[in-house]
């Protein structure tokens, strides 16, 4: 692959996978840029090295061939990586002046409007998107978002639930952005359940779901998760800690106690190096506390 080939394919990364939603998966995948949500976040500096690299060379040969709009939105993602959100529109608004259906062209505006707060421009790409596709999974979660952003959390968990039902292999993240939102706990609770069914046992999910149900009074639940979690765990001593808490947080002190005993038991047997890390001597502090009152 040409360096010129790896600047595109870099800048057209999708946020989730494009096979098997629609016939047109191969040009999608060619043609869309999803920034991950790292980008939000503030990406590592080889990232920003990366992009950087890539804005000036893809600036070299966008002067060479200035009626490839594929450059074009390409270079905007780098600089949507950047956050250099006024180059960015600069050169999305080049490839809508030379074709307006440009695949992805939507959607990388979508994700700009949505990077500088403005809500409603980004729903009217993201409306005419999911017109044209209307099970494209990346659409409907950049929708689930901007719904979110402006208080209509039953609008996004609506979007994201179509999103995960069209996936072929949903990830962790999207079950959990669903339960973040301010929904009643017994809904997220089901959100949950429907990941760990689908995907596994996922410890992100296990640990949401456990919150949830303590959070609802499902003790008995809750304290199966924990049992769960304890199995597959090579540091069971602070899954021990947990079930004395939740069993102390219900009034069941003498089970409490006993769970509470099994930890520091656990712990005991741990080599020294591993009872010296922060965490183990915390949870050292911790037991010491719980088993002397």
């Amino acid at each position: 692959m040409s360096t010129l080939a790896r600047r595109v394919s870099f800048a057209f990364r999708p946020l989730v996978p494009t096979s098997g939603f629609d016939k047109n998966a191969r040009l999608r995948r060619a043609a869309l840029r999803v920034f991950p949500l790292v980008c939000l976040l503030g990406a590592p500096l080889s990232a920003h090295r990366e992009s950087d690299v890539a804005i000036s060379e893809l600036g070299a040969w966008i002067e060479k061939t200035p009626d490839r709009p594929d450059l074009r939105l390409s270079r905007g993602g780098h600089y949507f990586d950047r956050e250099r959100w006024v180059e960015c529109e600069a050169d999305l608004i080049v490839v809508a002046q030379r074709d307006p259906a440009f695949p992805g062209l939507d959607l990388a505006f979508a994700r700009l409007y949505l990077a500088t707060a403005r809500l409603n421009e980004a729903r009217t790409r993201l409306d005419r998107a999911l017109r044209h596709h209307p099970n494209d999974p990346t659409a409907l979660i950049l929708r689930s978002r901007a719904r979110a952003q402006s208080d209509d959390p039953t609008g996004a968990a609506s979007d994201l639930t179509a999103a995960i039902e069209v996936l072929p292999e949903p990830r962790p993240e999207h079950f959990l952005e669903r339960a973040a939102l301010p929904l009643p706990p017994t809904e997220a609770l089901r959100g949950m359940l429907e990941g760990i069914r689908r995907i596994g046992p996922a410890l992100a999910l296990m640990e949401r779901a456990l919150a949830l149900e303590i959070q609802l009074g499902k003790t008995d639940d809750a304290l199966a998760r924990l049992a769960t979690l304890r199995e597959t765990a090579s540091r069971k001593e602070f899954w021990w800690k947990r079930t004395g808490d939740v069993l102390a947080g219900t009034g069941r002190h003498t089970e409490a106690l006993a769970a509470y005993n099994r930890a520091r038991t656990a712990l005991a047997q741990q080599p020294d190096w591993l009872r010296g890390t922060p965490d183990a001597l915390t949870l050292a502090s911790e037991l010491s506390n719980v088993t002397s009152q």
